[in-house]
């Protein structure tokens, strides 16, 4: 059976009142000894990949994680390290500066590392969906315990964002985009089977719902990272059937899935959960969001059409439709531009039919796409 804590927070909650969440946590997973702690070398993994207010939701909030620092040290952690490599193409160091990280490594006296200036090593997947190996940072593997702090979030790219996808921080830029280029879901899968991180703990005080805050003042934990991202999906009242994902690691045997097999100690779910929209698969509503664009649509994910969504609107805020207007974006299997008319085909399942402009992806990366429409000339 495996055990996900379930602790409430005050709203707007005190230094205190966290962390003495996660101590009650800890003492519900069996202890700090049942957990491997104290353990020489820990490595806390938040979820700190662009620059994002702390109680945006977006980003794991440095006040959880400097709560989390205090409650290692009780237990007589000697060294600590809060490591991170932000998205694809996003300065590290920047973003720590930014959300407040750095400040509270200086207050805690605790070591920051910008993973993407530390060494790689390639590390073969048993039982690889599609990979047959993964480079991970050096550091992962020489930490003698890996505790995983996602946040509690609804994206575009997959149905839910909690602890198997923070692991993504754990990889450098080149494999980040490998993992769009084949199948996601698949590869998150893969990577979940290479890190096992000895405690997943999702701040759910303030979660994202689209990338818009709600406030959900909850913490979840577990040693097993895709029950406590099955419980994560079921607070934002998610079913995680429709997470493929997790799906594909229980299968796999990396986690337990299944609901009859997980046990939720702490607060009931059913007063805590609230329901989070999620990405939408609607083309006419696309279509008439965005007028500037001539969108084809073949067969359509949700994650592709809603990381269209999410570049063209940052898009717009550049002033960039404007100088595209009549662009045609073909998108889905089976879709069938006009040949006459400059478009630009993304996704994977459109390689075969490409133009000459072309984004690949499964999901594409929705920055290669606002790269494009930056960097390139309208014909």
């Amino acid at each position: 059976m495996a055990l996900v804590s379930l602790m409430k927070v005050p709203g707007n909650p005190k230094m205190e009142d966290v962390e003495a969440a996660l101590g009650k946590s800890l003492q519900l997973l069996g202890g700090p000894g049942a957990l491997g702690l104290p353990a020489p070398r820990v490595l806390i993994k938040p979820n700190v990949g662009v620059v994002a207010g702390p109680q945006s939701g977006i980003i794991t909030d440095p006040f959880v994680i400097e709560a989390l620092i205090h409650v290692l040290k009780s237990t007589g952690v000697p060294n600590i390290l809060v490591a991170e490599s932000a998205i694809v193409g996003v300065d590290t160091k920047e973003v720590f500066e930014a959300t407040g990280y750095a400040a509270m490594a200086e207050r805690t006296g605790v070591e920051l590392v910008d993973l993407k200036e530390t060494p790689v090593e390639e590390i073969p997947v048993a039982k690889g969906l599609i990979f047959d190996r993964i480079k991970i940072f050096r550091p992962v593997l020489e930490a003698d315990l890996v505790i995983n702090v996602p946040t509690l979030k609804t994206i575009t790219a997959v149905p839910v964002s909690l602890g198997m996808k923070n692991l993504k921080g754990l990889i450098p830029d080149q494999e980040k985009r490998r993992f769009h280029y084949g199948e996601l879901n698949q590869a998150i899968a893969d990577l979940t089977g290479l890190i096992k991180p000895g405690l997943t703990i999702i701040d759910g005080i303030v979660g994202s719902e689209l990338y818009q805050p709600k406030e959900m003042n909850i913490l979840i934990a577990g040693t097993d990272v895709v029950s406590v991202d099955v419980v994560g999906s079921l607070a934002m009242g998610v079913d995680p059937a429709q997470v493929k994902y997790l799906a594909l690691a229980h299968d796999q045997g990396w986690g337990t899935a299944a609901l009859d097999k997980i046990e939720i100690l702490g607060e009931k779910l059913t007063d805590l959960k609230q329901s989070f929209q999620q990405a939408s698969g609607n083309v006419d509503g696309f279509k008439k969001m965005f007028p500037e664009v001539d969108l084809v649509a073949g067969n359509v994910c949700t994650s592709c059409l809603s990381g269209l969504n999410r570049a063209l609107t940052q898009a717009r805020k550049e002033g960039l439709l404007e100088k595209w207007q009549g662009l045609t974006l073909a998108v889905g299997s089976g879709a069938r531009p006009d040949a006459g008319k400059r478009t630009v085909c993304i996704g994977n399942c459109l390689k075969q039919v490409k133009t000459a402009d072309y984004i690949p992806g499964c999901p594409f990366i929705f920055l290669d796409l606002l790269e494009f429409l930056r960097t390139s000339k309208m014909n």
